[in-house]
């Protein structure tokens, strides 16, 4: 009984006059569909298995989407248009590719194999052609992109091409995304959709958030952190670039709220940022703002004005022991807050708040997501929403 009065009590504008949206009838023309958004096949190592095999593994497990993302300096042409002939035939299945980066030793102003820790790797999606940054396996690749800003130009001048940061924390903070840029130019920043929040599904190399309190060297949520507050537009992702013969079976994986499960809604999921990250398959996240008769989801805006601002967040699918509001502030990470239920009780994974537009001004609040602790100590996140008004 107490919790159907608290949950009437936060249901109820400030002067009773307005009920807030129900967060079920907000995604109720949306289904959630589990992706693994980093998927390697034996053509980038010749150990994770053929491309069919990887494909069926996948999508008889935990995954519903798959991208096949092969390192674009291990690909062929040949294989570059077998996998996307594959890919046509499915609606559930699309071709990708990682570009990898790499680093200059200082002394000799050469450039190190793609291996040794540099400006980073992207998850290119919706793409026709491949590049890569240097030929070290026996593809045929066919530019290179030494550098962040070439890589970031690759991209612009492809306007269909979707990409996501991959796995940030795993390279040296100082050249990672040449120091977390801010976007050289808006177009950009329309393309690159996501930050992956997961790196390798190996036991020996972490996935998962990693301790945010130890900064960007320790965390990808701390990275996703730095990208939001320069001015990237990203969502949170996860998949399992393994590289090895276990592939198949992976836990961290990528929400996608999809309108109909096609291809075409992939994409505009992809485009609208309405993804979670998950390292539980079994559990969907939902996000929403409300102030006055505005409303939005995760990946959209939301303008705030007046005294307060309403959010809430909803687990389903796997019980939620604490949900979490996290505000990004433009000014630095020292000033991000976190707004945290109380141990939630059993089978009720919901949680709502105001936030009050003084602390957004004062903390110079760019955007706020939600994040939950899972039963079994797992976590998964939201897109953010973002906040527009005169701060």
């Amino acid at each position: 009984m107490r919790n159907i009065i608290i949950f009437l009590l936060l249901t109820a504008s400030v002067g009773s006059q307005e009920l807030i949206p129900n967060i079920d009838q907000m995604y109720q023309k949306y289904t959630s569909y589990t992706w693994n958004c980093h998927v390697h096949t034996g053509n980038s190592d010749g150990k994770a298995g053929s491309v069919e095999e990887v494909v069926r593994r996948n999508l008889t497990t935990t995954a519903q989407i798959v991208a096949l993302t092969d390192h674009g300096e291990h690909l062929s042409q040949q294989e570059w248009r077998d996998q996307g002939q594959m890919a046509g035939l499915r609606w559930n299945l699309f071709r990708g590719f990682e570009l990898t980066g790499t680093t200059v030793d200082n002394a000799t102003k050469i450039f190190q194999p793609y291996n040794t820790p540099g400006w980073g790797h992207l998850l290119i999606y919706r793409s026709n052609t491949f590049t890569a940054t240097k030929i070290l396996g026996d593809g045929n690749p066919p530019s290179l992109n030494d550098t962040y800003t070439q890589a970031l130009s690759w991209v612009e001048k492809r306007p269909e091409t979707l990409a996501a940061f991959a796995h940030p924390s795993l390279y040296l903070v100082e050249t990672t995304f040449d120091n977390f840029r801010s976007p050289p130019k808006k177009a950009i920043v329309k393309q690159v959709f996501g930050c992956e929040l997961s790196a390798h599904s190996f036991p020996e190399l972490y996935t998962g958030l990693g301790d945010i309190s130890k900064g960007l060297r320790a965390s990808n949520e701390a990275c996703f952190r730095e990208l939001l507050r320069k001015g990237w537009r990203i969502a949170p992702i996860m998949g399992g670039d393994q590289h090895g013969p276990s592939y198949g079976n992976v836990t961290t994986l990528t929400g996608l709220w999809l309108k109909q499960p096609l291809k075409t809604s992939i994409y505009e999921a992809m485009e609208a940022r309405r993804c979670f990250a998950t390292e539980d398959p079994r559990a969907s996240i939902k996000f929403m703002a409300w102030q006055g008769g505005q409303t939005a989801i995760m990946g959209e805006d939301l303008g705030v004005r007046g005294d307060s601002f309403f959010v809430s967040c909803k687990v389903e699918g796997v019980a939620a022991k604490q949900i979490t509001f996290v505000g990004v502030s433009r000014a630095g990470a020292d000033l991000d807050f976190e707004i945290q239920s109380q141990n939630l009780e059993s089978g009720r994974s919901f949680f709502g708040d105001d936030i009050p537009l003084n602390l957004v001004k004062y903390k110079r609040a760019v955007c706020i997501y939600a994040k939950a602790k899972l039963a079994g100590g797992k976590d998964i996140v939201s897109a953010p929403i973002w906040l527009k008004g005169a701060f």
